[in-house]
């Protein structure tokens, strides 16, 4: 499918600005495919490049384009399939571009704050949690009672079933019985 490349006498790659004499580069770009006579499905197909996309181009709305680094290498590709010279169009689609390029928005991730703790909360908490630690240390030893003392003694009416009962004769339960 490739054939001779076509060179339009008209344009002069060394001119300076975007007013250039001769067809734009979507302009060039359809008129060979047209006389040429395919189809631009068929060759979106064969470039595996998506239709829309050689429609913005042939149209000439390259902002319709993903972005321009892929606007170069579709051009490159399409170019290359018409049997035009890559490189000249390329230049040709920059001279063009360079009076209406979009600016990029960019838009940079932030972080999303986490739901911790502040380190200093968490020293103040330890530092609380440990003096009422020490505070009930220094309490128990120093009125020389034990963990032990505080704990209340049985009620009678609990210790007079406990005598009744002798040590050995707790009610067992046999897994044959059931």
């Amino acid at each position: 499918m490739m054939g001779k490349r076509k060179v339009f006498g008209s344009y002069d790659p060394t001119q300076d600005g975007p007013a250039q004499t001769g067809p734009s580069v979507s302009d060039t770009l359809r008129e060979t495919r047209e006389s040429l006579g395919y189809d631009l499905r068929e060759v979106a197909t064969m470039l595996r490049i998506r239709y829309p996309y050689l429609q913005a181009i042939e149209a000439g709305r390259f902002e319709d384009l993903p972005g321009t680094t892929y606007a170069a290498g579709f051009l490159r590709s399409y170019a290359e399939c018409l049997g035009l010279d890559p490189d000249t169009i390329l230049t040709r689609y920059k001279d063009e571009a360079a009076g209406r390029t979009r600016s990029q928005q960019l838009y940079f991730p932030t972080p999303v704050p986490e739901g911790r703790i502040p380190g200093g909360t968490v020293l103040l908490g330890t530092m609380v949690l440990a003096g009422i630690v020490y505070g009930g240390w220094y309490y128990l030893s120093a009125t020389d009672r034990s963990m032990v003392d505080l704990v209340p003694t049985l009620p009678d009416r609990l210790v007079s079933l406990l005598d009744t009962l002798p040590f050995n004769a707790r009610p067992t339960l046999s897994l044959l019985n059931i």
